[in-house]
């Protein structure tokens, strides 16, 4: 009776959250097919000829409310991420800080994660650490800017910034270019 209550329940409804006591957090359950890995999603989208417009997005909720407005992607974007925990745009919260928030919002989607990853948070053992722990939950890409590291934000005065090495820029590249993370 209960199994057959729940196929009504998710016949009718497209998403339902069911908690599961004693286990990980809730999953989120679709009566549909398995959704594609997120990294194929992105990759798809980066390689289409069509134009895609992907959200920011800085906490679980809001990562919810662009996958339900229709957003393909979501963009988790350092200067928000920075600024709903409180601090400056310039590496002050660290990058497990940024992973813990990332966590969150993957969780609740289904949606690619393109995170906005600065500077790579350091040097290329760094940047290869950070790649490793974003594909464990499930980010599916990371756009890293040469410039040096702690980096300031991009849109204050519009002053030159100085830019990382391209040596020691390619390592870094090279470090996390054989997670199956897309950078």
């Amino acid at each position: 009776m209960l199994a057959r209550s729940l196929r009504s329940v998710l016949q009718q409804n497209r998403q339902i959250i069911l908690p599961i006591s004693g286990a990980a957090p809730s999953r989120l359950l679709s009566n549909n097919a398995p959704k594609e890995r997120k990294t194929t999603q992105l990759r798809r989208m980066l390689e289409s000829p069509e134009l895609e417009f992907i959200m920011e997005a800085h906490n679980g909720l809001s990562a919810k409310i662009v996958q339900e407005a229709g957003f393909k992607g979501i963009w988790g974007s350092g200067l928000s991420i920075s600024a709903q925990l409180g601090v400056r745009d310039s590496n002050e919260a660290s990058w497990t800080q940024v992973v813990d928030v990332l966590e969150f919002m993957s969780d609740v989607t289904d949606v690619p994660i393109l995170l906005d990853a600065d500077t790579g948070y350091g040097n290329f053992n760094n940047a290869r650490r950070l790649v490793t722990k974003l594909e464990q939950r499930g980010i599916a890409g990371a756009c890293m800017e040469d410039k040096l590291f702690p980096k300031t934000n991009s849109l204050l005065d519009g002053r030159a910034q100085p830019l990382a090495d391209i040596e020691e820029f390619s390592l870094k590249l090279k470090a996390c270019k054989g997670l199956s993370m897309i950078l």
